[in-house]
């Protein structure tokens, strides 16, 4: 999320069903390449290369999505609401 925060693209060398790769693409800032495919890799840098705006985009896509899900406000809303639901069903 630091990475997403700061606004820069994600290349996500991971699993391609993990929640990190789940997390980028639904965030939409990045790409997820398999781990072990260097040749996935090349081609995922090249790409960032040859499309640096669509890139930065990306990067500005992760930092929203972040400040939409996880800021303080909407956090500390999350709790309340979750309190509250707890505490009415007791």
């Amino acid at each position: 999320y630091r990475i997403m925060a700061c606004g820069r693209p994600i290349l996500g060398i991971c699993d391609p069903s993990s929640e990190v790769a789940d997390t980028i693409r639904r965030a939409d800032c990045g790409a997820v390449v398999p781990p072990n495919d260097p040749a996935a890799v090349a081609e995922a840098i090249k790409n960032a290369y040859d499309n640096r705006a669509s890139w930065a985009a990306k990067g500005r896509h992760g930092r929203q999505f972040v400040i939409e899900q996880f800021s303080v406000k909407r956090v500390a809303d999350e709790y309340t609401a979750l309190l509250a639901r707890a505490a009415s069903s007791a």
